[in-house]
């Protein structure tokens, strides 16, 4: 189905003046092209977290209280590892930090396959 039989087919859905029947009728047709939107995406295996490390993933926590979250798989110019974010642990939580790197981590992995 392409994005103008699906607008066609939600703007008869909508359609004050269609008859309930008819109206219905077109579910099953709109489920088809919701399901072919969302087909499923290549799945990536979520990182394996060993305390604070996960594969290039790092999360440095300090006695102040802050966090920061660093891949050692990407170098910026100066060759340091990538900092990816930063912020006060009552701001952010660790597990905040590993919701980013996940992010990152299906991002690349994804951009890769395409």
């Amino acid at each position: 189905m392409t994005d103008q039989d699906i607008d066609q087919v939600i703007k008869q859905a909508i359609d004050p003046s269609a008859s309930h029947h008819a109206r219905v009728s077109l579910i099953p047709m709109l489920v088809a092209a919701i399901r072919a939107d969302l087909s499923p995406q290549p799945k990536v295996k979520p990182l394996v977290w060993e305390g604070l490390v996960s594969g290039p993933y790092e999360i440095i926590m300090t006695a102040d209280g802050t966090a920061d979250l660093y891949n050692y798989g990407s170098r910026d110019e100066d060759g340091e590892p990538e900092f990816m974010q930063g912020g006060y642990l009552t701001l952010i939580s660790i597990d905040g930090f590993k919701a980013i790197a996940q992010a990152d981590h299906d991002s690349r992995i994804l951009s890769a396959l395409e």
